[in-house]
């Protein structure tokens, strides 16, 4: 067993049931991988838990009680430990210890020495990337040494994710760690989070006392970083460079060292805040964000009628990320992705646009490209305009009206349109100087007739359902949901109208609103 057995096994019980193609996509692995990974975690699953291959169908009835189920029984016998796993240990080991000797822990993994031969150089590499080096103790083996900040934020970032915290700021270990997981858990639970539940507490107390309220990853985070230094400084260990950010951070009191204190704000800063942000103004950053909304704005067919809202919540990700990337730590979705292939050109433009972000501070990963697409793609709904993208259609159909009425009231409550006629099949002369974006039928005969023709046409059932909503939408219709009008407009509409024109003016022009 390994990660992509649990990230299966984690995927499938909360999907159920998923096409072997869109499995291939999720898991990154090829039909006959799957077969062979399933057929592995069967073989630690309960009989009736087995998941299935049928129909080109992968089906579970799993849940997550038997997801835990399945994590906990795993050991080092059955499960091995990938090499960034393996390297995250070494690094949480050697944060307690003065030096560590890697033939025992790699003895104790279960894993051969030649693992640990391949592993040497790129264990260095891993450390050198974060500013710390691998230095040889002759006789006792190896210690870590280099950036004291950077070997916080780095330990901080592996132990957040292995733990919880209740209301009271009493840490457990998460359910769903792995074996390697629960190792690093244990080896750090005893020397930190026991024994500094003094600087648990004054955190959990200073930032309310600051009017900050930040979300449960962040608190794990701020936890761990914060008991992990008082660990340190404990030793002796304190961070003895200056601080140096190409943004201005807000400074907080929290500890009495000015540089322990300027890097705890740093990492303070680049969390997830529930109301006000502690966020500094940055008139280059501001720049390139009205910039990148502008930009995005003219490739998509809503306009951004309050660009200020938008503009504030791109620079304020935007702002987190890069002092994010200075503390080397970030909180991965991998949902996130998924926000890539629902909006796949909206990301598309965000990516050739955020170019002049990206060569001032730093290249944006996926996820964090997938998170700025849900600004953007929330906004844009707060945007939609009834009126703004509205469709020309003609019905042809030889249907009585009542019928013909009733689909073009059940079309008006899927998509912006603005019906110009219903004409029978034997009128089509009567299409000739009219400007229109397309026809639309719900029979089979008269839909090849005009195909025929070389009309612009869309087929639909009568009755439409959810595919006949995606036709439409890929062909530029916009969705009715949540439009919006302009209050401003709308007010100076009203202001020039009697009192008793309004009504009339109301429902002649607003039909889809006001009855």
């Amino acid at each position: 067993m390994n990660k992509a057995h649990i990230f299966i096994v984690n995927r499938l019980q909360e999907l159920k049931t998923l096409q072997l193609e869109q499995a291939e996509a999720l898991f990154k692995l090829s039909s006959s991988s799957i077969y062979r990974y399933t057929h592995e975690i069967n073989e630690q699953l309960p009989k009736d838990k087995y998941i299935i291959i049928h129909d080109l169908n992968v089906v579970s009835n799993l849940h997550y009680e038997d997801y835990l189920a399945f994590v906990k029984q795993l050991t080092f016998q059955n499960y091995s430990p990938s090499q960034l796993e393996r390297f995250q240990y070494l690094l949480v080991v050697s944060f307690f210890n003065k030096t560590i000797n890697l033939s025992k822990i790699y003895d104790k993994l279960g894993l051969s020495l030649s693992t640990k031969k391949k592993d040497r150089k790129q264990f260095s590499d891993y450390l050198n990337a974060i500013d710390l080096t691998l230095k040889p103790i002759p006789g006792k083996g190896v210690r870590i040494e280099g950036n004291e900040f950077q070997l916080r934020a780095r330990v901080s970032h592996i132990l957040a994710r292995l733990i919880e915290v209740n209301s009271e700021g009493l840490l457990y270990q998460r359910q769903a760690n792995n074996p390697i997981e629960r190792e690093i858990f244990h080896a750090c639970f005893n020397p930190i989070f026991t024994r500094h539940t003094d600087a648990i507490q004054h955190l959990l107390s200073f930032l309310p006392a600051q009017d900050l309220f930040i979300s449960y990853p962040s608190k794990k985070y701020l936890i761990s970083f914060v008991c992990l230094s008082h660990y340190r400084i404990s030793l002796g260990k304190v961070i003895d460079v200056p601080l140096h950010s190409p943004l201005e951070i807000s400074q907080y009191q929290f500890s009495q060292n000015s540089i322990e204190n300027s890097h705890f704000n740093l990492v303070l800063c680049g969390q997830d805040f529930k109301q006000v942000e502690p966020i500094k103004l940055d008139a280059l950053l501001a720049d390139i964000v009205k910039k990148l909304v502008d930009d995005v704005e003219q490739n998509i067919i809503t306009t951004f009628h309050k660009k200020e809202s938008l503009c504030t919540e791109a620079y304020s990700f935007l702002y987190r990320c890069i002092l994010r990337n200075l503390c080397s730590f970030d909180f991965f979705d991998d949902k996130l992705l998924l926000a890539k292939e629902e909006y796949i050109n909206l990301f598309h433009v965000i990516a050739r646009h955020i170019k002049a972000f990206e060569s001032t501070y730093l290249p944006l990963k996926e996820t964090q490209l997938a998170t700025l697409t849900l600004i953007f793609r929330q906004h844009i709904i707060k945007n939609k305009l009834a009126g703004r993208n509205r469709k020309k259609i003609i019905i042809v159909t030889n249907s009585a009206k009542e019928k013909t009425n009733f689909f073009i009231e059940l079309l008006k409550q899927v998509v912006e349109i603005d019906v110009l006629a219903s004409i029978h099949i034997n009128e089509l002369d009567l299409l000739t100087d009219v400007e229109f974006d397309y026809l639309i039928t719900f029979s089979n005969r008269i839909s090849a007739i005009l195909y025929q023709r070389k009309y612009n046409i869309l087929k639909l059932n009568y009755f439409i359902r959810d595919q006949d909503i995606q036709h439409l939408l890929q062909h530029g219709f916009s969705d009715n949901a949540r439009r919006k009008l302009l209050a401003s407009d709308f007010a100076k509409q009203l202001q020039q109208l009697d009192d008793d024109q309004i009504e009339d003016y109301l429902t002649a022009n607003y039909p889809d609103y006001f009855l």
